[in-house]
């Protein structure tokens, strides 16, 4: 099985990949950009994607986009309620917005990538799991 998962909704943007439960790599996009944080730490940056990092974990392992069983992306829409403490409510809505498009997003940074492959985690829970 191979998993890229993908962190961008909130700082450090970074992806990872993981090919038959083993890591094979994982690089944060600053790395790339050299931009410290990977971007500006403001809400609406939630469209950036690590698309270098993506790539350069792909290319190491030399997979193409559509050679992955599912792509994580560490934030789920449905889980945002209103108020929710840590979350600035003048951006939720916006940031959310983004949250629903990353599929889309993803597919086409990653070209040939099946934007029905991406799934949401729950941020935290992919921070457990890292």
């Amino acid at each position: 099985m191979r998993f890229l998962g993908i962190n961008a909704i909130f700082h450090d943007p970074a992806a990872a990949l993981i090919v038959d439960g083993e890591v094979v790599a994982a690089a944060e996009e600053e790395r790339f950009s050299r931009r410290k944080h990977g971007k500006r730490p403001v809400p609406f940056s939630a469209w950036e994607l690590p698309e270098r990092a993506a790539a350069w974990c792909l290319e190491r392992a030399g997979l193409r986009p559509e050679d992955l069983d599912a792509v994580a992306y560490s934030y789920d829409p449905d889980l945002v309620r209103p108020g929710q403490a840590g979350l600035d409510e003048r951006w939720e809505e916006l940031r959310t917005t983004y949250a629903r498009r990353a599929p889309a997003f993803l597919a086409g940074v990653l070209p040939g990538l099946d934007a029905a492959q991406v799934r949401y985690v729950p941020h935290h829970v992919a921070h457990a799991a890292s």
